[in-house]
């Protein structure tokens, strides 16, 4: 059953292998479909400036593997701050 992660600075350290998935994920999208070659990097990821220790992610995680996933704007953070951790890698 899919599962949806709330991915903080204070449990970044549990989602560390998601992460590659998710930048090539973004790479796949923006570069190879809507074609913003700006982007295009030699690593095949797309990573910005806004991919920063205090962003804020949804991973949708189902069976293990990354199915969805966003990168969460300064509003949403504010609320999250106030969200308390899940004790373990258990979505909310």
């Amino acid at each position: 059953m899919p599962e949806i992660h709330v991915v903080r600075k204070d449990n970044r350290h549990l989602y560390e292998n998601y992460f590659d998935p998710y930048f090539r994920l973004r790479h796949d999208i923006y570069v190879k479909q809507r074609k913003w070659m700006a982007l295009d990097r030699p690593d095949g990821r797309e990573i910005d400036q806004f991919d920063t220790e205090d962003a804020v992610y949804l991973f949708c995680i189902d069976g293990g593997a990354l199915t969805t996933s966003c990168r969460e704007s300064s509003s949403f953070r504010s609320a999250a701050a106030s969200m308390p951790a899940p004790a373990s890698r258990c979505c909310y």
